[in-house]
């Protein structure tokens, strides 16, 4: 049976998009909730208009918060939650409707985890999108993760109200980046992320090309660099063998090795050594901020290409944030995407779909099947370790993009 969740909305300003954002948790598929109301500050229209809904729908609460602080107008929502989940919401965004349905469900599979965010659409104030946010998908990668920046957008997520309470709730000392600082207390619980596109938030930038590329203001800024040293400085100081070769590969110019890092600091925890070893490997192999449009353009050309060779089907090789927005939107692609394929994450699944090891290729292709290389930091990489499979006759394509060859020539 779906369990009953809470949703907490605070508002400070009632503004041009906070019905639509209450009206799209009235209007979710799971209708076993309350939504609690938090007049954040002393604002007499928000309060009216909070009583209105309060009066049309016994679902609805309003609380009042006398002073205009987030952290303590949520621990207070926490405070008077009826029930254990929890969802997040923002007064100027919008939840999918079946976010909360989704997310649930999740959550109640997952009984240990203290928490999950979903896919994220960031729009500028006009409502076109600006960039797909895609969360880690399991708690093992947000333990590293959330070590580097803020993996999840506050208002996607759900969490479970027992585990926010006994690491302490929201620090009301904090003005901005209170999340993030939440987020890295109950990652200890754990924390993951659900793919699929299920909130849409709207940003008041105009134009960025990736949510962790935008800058921060003075205070957000000073909070962020006092959490993640803090968090650093706790980190174990064990030191594992296996780093030193994987940096010397780095080195070499191989700069795929970085998924090698990645995947200890997943199953084994990260320690202060990875850490500085994968931020050194960003240093030594930069990663390019995503570029939305150009990214659009390349999935839409490569759209046309696939149907041109006649392909249905295709295994994506990487499972990194590509991949992930490839399967999150994958009728983006035209075609049906079956497995994915990943050498240090073979035997199990992201999104229900197999992740295979890159040397089970030849059995596992069949008929109008291709392998799309999706990764936009190890595409070449990826390119120069399919030689083999393509001298097989297995085809391998790289998405279309007009300043290199799109993929191997056609038989």
């Amino acid at each position: 049976m779906p369990e009953p969740i809470t949703v907490l909305l605070p508002i400070h300003r009632w503004d041009g998009h906070t019905d639509d954002a209450i009206g799209s948790i009235i209007e979710q598929t799971h209708q076993a909730f309350e939504l609690l109301l938090i007049v954040n500050g002393p604002d007499a229209q928000s309060r009216a208009k909070a009583r209105v809904y309060e009066l049309r729908d016994p679902r609805i609460r309003m609380i009042e918060h006398p002073e205009p602080s987030l952290p303590k107008a949520l621990n207070l929502g926490i405070e008077h939650a009826k029930y254990e989940l929890i969802a997040r919401m923002d007064s100027d965004d919008w939840s999918h409707p079946d976010r909360l349905a989704i997310q649930g469900r999740f959550m109640q599979a997952n009984p240990s985890l203290g928490g999950c965010g979903v896919g994220t659409s960031i729009v500028d104030p006009d409502g076109s999108l600006l960039h797909a946010h895609l969360p880690p998908t399991s708690s093992e990668e947000t333990r590293w993760r959330v070590l580097i920046w803020n993996p999840f957008v506050h208002g996607s997520m759900m969490i479970r109200k027992q585990a926010v309470q006994s690491v302490g709730g929201y620090d009301e000392t904090l003005l901005r980046a209170q999340d993030y600082d939440l987020w890295i207390r109950l990652a200890g619980f754990g924390l993951s992320g659900i793919p699929s596109i299920l909130y849409t938030h709207r940003s008041t930038r105009r134009a960025i090309s990736d949510a962790t590329a935008s800058g921060l203001d003075d205070v957000q800024s000073a909070h962020t660099a006092e959490i993640l040293t803090r968090a650093w400085a706790g980190l174990s100081d064990r030191q594992d063998p296996m780093v030193q070769p994987i940096m010397a590969e780095i080195a070499r110019g191989d700069a795929s090795a970085r998924s090698q890092l990645e995947h200890l600091m997943q199953t084994r925890g990260p320690t202060r050594q990875m850490l500085m070893a994968w931020m050194w490997s960003c240093w030594r192999h930069p990663v390019a901020p995503t570029d939305h449009a150009q990214r659009s353009d390349r999935i839409s050309g490569t759209r046309d290409l696939l149907c041109e060779l006649g392909i249905s089907r295709v295994w994506l090789w990487g499972a990194g944030d590509l991949a992930r927005s490839l399967l999150a939107e994958r009728e983006a692609l035209g075609v049906q995407v079956v497995g994915v394929v990943d050498d240090f994450r073979a035997g199990s699944a992201i999104n229900g779909l197999p992740i295979a090891h890159s040397d089970e290729l030849p059995a596992i292709m069949g008929e109008h099947e291709a392998v799309l290389i999706a990764s936009d930091l190890y595409e070449q990489a990826i390119w120069d370790r399919s030689a083999s499979h393509r001298s097989k006759g297995i085809r391998v394509i790289r998405l279309v993009d007009s300043s290199c060859p799109s993929a191997e020539p056609v038989p």
